[in-house]
């Protein structure tokens, strides 16, 4: 399965990737922003993503409308042969944006 995930911010994300990734040897959880890591049920590879571009809009004549810039939310991308325990919900004023959960 590949789960294509997001969090408000890569805090969360790393305080949620504990919550199921178990730790190595010395006690470390992966700090790589590619890595392949331990769970209770096996291995997964994850894929920061991180803050995604937005591209710049232009009106008819080539003029700017709306700058550049990058999503604030951070995004993760995680390769798993089993369900993980994944749960979506709404978060915060903006319509259609969903965040990520692990319970």
């Amino acid at each position: 399965m590949i789960y294509k995930l997001t969090f408000t911010t890569k805090e969360q994300w790393d305080s949620a990737k504990v919550t199921f990734l178990l730790p190595d040897e010395e006690g470390n959880y992966p700090s790589s922003r590619t890595f392949t890591g331990q769970t209770a049920q096996g291995s997964i590879t994850c894929v920061e993503v991180g803050n995604i571009p937005v591209a710049a809009t232009y009106d008819e004549e080539g003029e700017i409308l709306t700058q550049a810039t990058y999503r604030e939310d951070y995004a993760v991308d995680i390769l798993s042969d089993y369900e993980l325990p994944v749960e979506e919900y709404e978060v915060g004023e903006t319509p259609n944006t969903w965040y990520h959960n692990f319970n």
